[in-house]
């Protein structure tokens, strides 16, 4: 165990370092003065505080933080502005709401994430579960946030606070919309940044949706077929004798549904991957014939993090925690049967994806199958498997 855990510490640690993606981008300083630069592409999910760049492919990595750095852009993908404003910290916990009416603003100098550029300018702030909305019109020096809240009043009913829809219909009244526009819309990216995309579209012809490149949750449902190489022991606690089955492959069936997560530059996912094994073994001590039924669906839940290595293929790392639900299963000792039941365990694998097919190696830890006066039963598992991703 200590082996496997130091290998894929060594593992991570190596693609940790070549995972620097540095890509075309550009920074505008305190000067005013654009420069084309190499910066590093982290696809991020709060907004910086600082940035990492190179001059050319081959000078060295230096970093500038936010004092530095007016505006940036990296692969006609993400791009931040810096303003000095006023962002309201009321939580929207509803255990932690305030009993005020009015936002808790805070001063801040922050890098904002433009979504859509033209005439009005929607920007994203975000740090943590924190995600406020902001826009800016005219020379677009300042920004000011849309205001959206829910708070406890005197009579500890949850009240909510809409202004932004208000703030919206006077900033577009001019593109000929009505109040009625603004009354279904929500404090969501989405709805804010199709109705930002209408009014410019109405008022300019050049106008920018920054978030089409940007990451976005994506769904994946992939075919999964496979081996493991399973091992079973048990004690007799009424004897203290100990029995190991043999080692048997255990074929896997089954899908998986992976969830890429909105940052990070689409390397990170969560993922369930349900499936149906079966385990079958007979032995027998120096008295007694011992024999084993398994059959189950388990439920893999876990995380996963992609080490790209070109636009086709890539290497993962996974680890999670597993359920599994045994189906009509026992443990024989002699003539004393015990049923199987649920269980569960946590594992670790690793993976290499091209295009569509994959492959990944998967260690399963000791996991309990039964305990009972009588005995204990324990099983892992060690496997690959091929994966197919048809959606």
């Amino acid at each position: 165990m200590k082996k496997l855990t130091t290998i894929l510490l060594l593992f991570v640690t190596l693609l940790s370092y070549s995972q620097i993606n540095f890509e075309n981008g550009y920074i505008i300083g305190n000067d005013g003065i654009k420069k084309e630069v190499l910066i590093r592409n982290v696809g991020w999910k709060n907004n910086p505080s600082e940035i990492e760049f190179k001059i050319s492919e081959e000078s060295k990595s230096e970093k500038l933080d936010i004092a530095s750095i007016k505006e940036f852009s990296v692969n006609d993908s993400y791009k931040f502005k810096r303003f000095t404003t006023n962002i309201d910290y009321s939580s929207r916990n509803a255990n932690d709401l305030s009993e005020s009416a009015n936002p808790e603003w805070k001063k801040q100098t922050v890098l904002l994430k433009l979504l859509v550029e033209g005439e009005l300018n929607l920007y994203q702030y975000e740090n943590g579960n924190l995600v406020r909305y902001l826009i800016s019109s005219g020379n677009h020096e300042t920004a000011e946030q849309l205001i959206y809240r829910q708070y406890n009043n005197v009579s500890t009913q949850i009240k909510t606070d809409y202004s932004f829809r208000n703030q919206l219909y006077t900033s577009m009244k001019s593109a000929n919309f009505k109040s009625d526009d603004f009354r279904k819309i929500d404090y969501k990216k989405a709805d804010l940044t199709a109705i930002f995309l209408k009014y410019n579209q109405a008022k300019t012809e050049t106008f920018t949706d920054h978030t089409i490149k940007q990451n976005k949750s994506t769904l994946h449902l992939k075919a999964v077929a496979g081996v493991n190489m399973t091992s079973v022991e048990f004690s007799n606690g009424s004897n203290n004798s100990h029995f190991e089955f043999d080692t048997k492959a255990a074929l896997k069936v089954g899908l998986e549904l992976e969830a890429i997560l909105p940052f990070n530059n689409k390397k990170w996912s969560l993922f369930l991957q349900p499936n149906f094994q079966q385990y079958k073994a007979e032995g027998k001590t120096k008295t007694v014939t011992t024999k084993i039924d398994y059959k189950f669906i388990e439920i893999p839940i876990g995380a996963r993090h992609y080490f790209f290595l070109s636009d086709k293929s890539k290497l993962s790392l996974d680890a999670g925690y597993s359920l599994s639900f045994a189906m009509d299963s026992y443990m024989k000792y002699g003539t004393l049967e015990t049923p199987l039941k649920k269980s569960s365990n946590y594992f670790v694998g690793m993976g290499f994806d091209y295009e569509s097919y994959g492959i990944e190696a998967r260690y399963g830890f000791e996991r309990g199958l039964t305990k009972n006066s009588f005995y204990m039963g324990d099983h892992k598992s060690i496997g690959i498997a091929l994966k197919y991703t048809f959606l």
